[in-house]
């Protein structure tokens, strides 16, 4: 087996992770289709990033805790406090994902500028003669500078 197969193999190991207790969905069928969506949507927000394994149970706790939370809502098991405290819970969840998206993010636009002025370079340096090489070389460090990049 190779490692692109066993790699493949043990993402479809994990996607079972993502599945609800049969009585939720017995109980109120439509709270899968909550489930699927907010795993789907999360999941189109970190597309691009790298996303390790407790990333991805994260995104899966939260998507599972807001469903559950809205599964004890609509059982009416859910009290005044306890309502509080398992918002307050999802919300610690949530924002540690966004913290993660906002990391990710930040290094994910330093690459790109790294790999843009890359080639920038590159094609500068095909420019035969050397006066307009560097004008153009000036003139590119200039610009990216005024953008703050």
């Amino acid at each position: 087996m190779t490692s692109v197969q066993s790699r493949i193999e043990s993402d479809d190991r994990l996607n079972q992770a993502f599945n609800l207790p049969a009585t939720m969905v017995e109980d109120f069928p439509e709270l899968a289709e909550i489930h699927d969506e907010i795993v789907t949507r999360m999941k189109a927000e970190a597309h691009g990033m790298p996303m390790n394994t407790v990333q991805n149970l994260l995104l899966e706790r939260i998507a599972y805790n807001y469903v559950f939370l809205k599964y004890r809502e609509l059982r009416g098991e859910t009290s005044g406090r306890e309502q509080k405290d398992l918002n307050s819970f999802w919300l610690s969840m949530t924002q540690e994902f966004n913290r993660l998206l906002s990391v990710n993010e930040a290094e994910r636009r330093d690459q790109l500028m790294t790999d843009v002025v890359d080639v920038f370079q590159e094609a500068i340096a095909l420019i035969q003669d050397q006066a307009t090489r560097q004008a153009v070389s000036q003139s590119v460090s200039a610009g990216l500078a005024k953008k703050g990049l």
